[in-house]
C-alpha cells in the first residue's frame, strides 16, 4: 500500500516510478522510504529451543560430564544441526541450545550426558519462530 503510494505520487509529479530521489532536505524521507521498501524481504526460519533445568550447585556437579557434553554440542554444531546455546548465568540454573530440527533437539537430548547423569532435572524442547533479514 505503501509503496503504491509512493509510486503513484512519483509518476504524478512526472518521474519514472523507478528513477532515483535525490537525496535533498525535501526527499530525504522518501529516500529512507525507497531504501526501507528495497530491503530484502524477511524470512521466517523455524528453530527448535531444548530447554533445560539444573540440579543445584550444577557448576560444581557438571564437571565429570562437561567434556563430554561440550564435544556433543560440537558434533551438532560442526553437522550444522545446532546454532548456539549456553547456561543461563547468575544463577547457573539451566541452559538453553538451539537446532535447526525438533529431530536434532531429541537426539541430543536422549545422547547428552548432562541428561544422563542427572544433571539435567527437566527439559522441554519447543518450537521457535525466527525472522531472517538475509
Amino acid at each position: 500500500m505503501l509503496r503504491t503510494a509512493v509510486v503513484a505520487s512519483r509518476v504524478a509529479s512526472g518521474l519514472r516510478a523507478s528513477s532515483p530521489l535525490p537525496n535533498t532536505p525535501g526527499n530525504r524521507s522518501r529516500v529512507v522510504l525507497r531504501r526501507a521498501l528495497s530491503a530484502a524481504v524477511p524470512t521466517l526460519v523455524q528453530r527448535f529451543v531444548l530447554f533445560y533445568e539444573y540440579v543445584d550447585d550444577v557448576v560444581e556437579k557438571r564437571g565429570p560430564y562437561r567434556a563430554d557434553h561440550i564435544g556433543l554440542v560440537r558434533e551438532f554444531v560442526d553437522r550444522k544441526e545446532c546454532v548456539a546455546g549456553g547456561a543461563f548465568a547468575d544463577p547457573v540454573d539451566g541452559a538453553m541450545i538451539v537446532f535447526t530440527s525438533r529431530k536434532a533437539a531429541e537426539v541430543f537430548e536422549a545422547s547428552d550426558p548432562y541428561v544422563a547423569n542427572g544433571i539435567v532435572t527437566t527439559s522441554n524442547i519447543r518450537e521457535w519462530s525466527t525472522v531472517s533479514f538475509e
